[in-house]
């Protein structure tokens, strides 16, 4: 493993690779079908061209350069960085979490949030996402609980869960987060573009967990 930008889409890596360390993370994956696809799409394109849009470059995380679509996702942990002995425990801990936890429908708030990374580098364009009996944020706060028995620390529990749409490239200090309207960190879209994005209704029936370089699928129980 590498932290050579050119091995991460042109990024350099938050987290060096360390010998004995595993990189975890767990997190719901999302695929939008065309039409949701679309949505989303109309909303980068209206930021990109927005005149109120200054400093750094916004990038879709929608799809390549090349035109093929990115999966997306909500994370219920921070990158986790395991020991070698933590790996099987903390699956098995995580596996056993979702056992009986069942599919949920999740629906994407029509205001773009902006987020950075870590390390102050990126700035990212999300969107909230909430389920009506409030389980991604119980999920978040129970990976979170599980982590800390892992003697994992800063993970984003007190975050909201949200999919990040685009990014800003370059340092933060030097842009300006005028997305849309203004001066805060939270920017509402107009009608023609909020309204598609209230009408979208993500399923989804599972959860991933990866642990360097493998990924777990954890399947959730449809409902009836």
């Amino acid at each position: 493993m590498s932290s050579d930008p050119s091995f991460h889409g042109g990024r350099t890596r938050t987290y060096e690779h360390v010998p004995g360390k595993w990189p975890s993370h767990v997190y719901l994956e999302w695929i939008p079908d065309h039409s949701q696809f679309t949505v989303l799409k109309d909303v980068v394109e209206y930021l990109t061209s927005s005149e109120n849009s200054n400093g750094g470059d916004i990038v879709s995380l929608l799809e390549t350069d090349l035109g093929v679509k990115l999966p997306l996702h909500i994370s219920l942990s921070e990158t986790l960085m395991l020991d070698t002995a933590q790996k099987d425990p903390f699956l098995k801990a995580v596996t056993e979490y979702f056992e009986n936890k069942s599919a949920i429908d999740v629906t994407l708030d029509p205001s773009v949030k902006v987020l950075h990374n870590k390390t102050r580098t990126r700035r990212f364009l999300s969107l909230q996402a909430k389920d009506r009996a409030e389980n991604l944020a119980k999920w978040t706060k129970d990976i979170d609980t599980i982590a800390y028995s892992f003697c994992q620390t800063g993970l984003i529990a007190t975050d909201t869960p949200h999919i990040s749409i685009a990014s800003i490239d370059g340092p933060i200090e030097n842009t300006t987060a005028t997305i849309v309207d203004g001066s805060s960190d939270h920017h509402l879209l107009p009608r023609h573009v909020s309204k598609p994005v209230s009408s979208l209704v993500i399923h989804l029936d599972e959860v991933k967990l990866r642990i360097g370089r493998d990924v777990h699928i954890l399947n959730l129980k449809h409902r009836d």
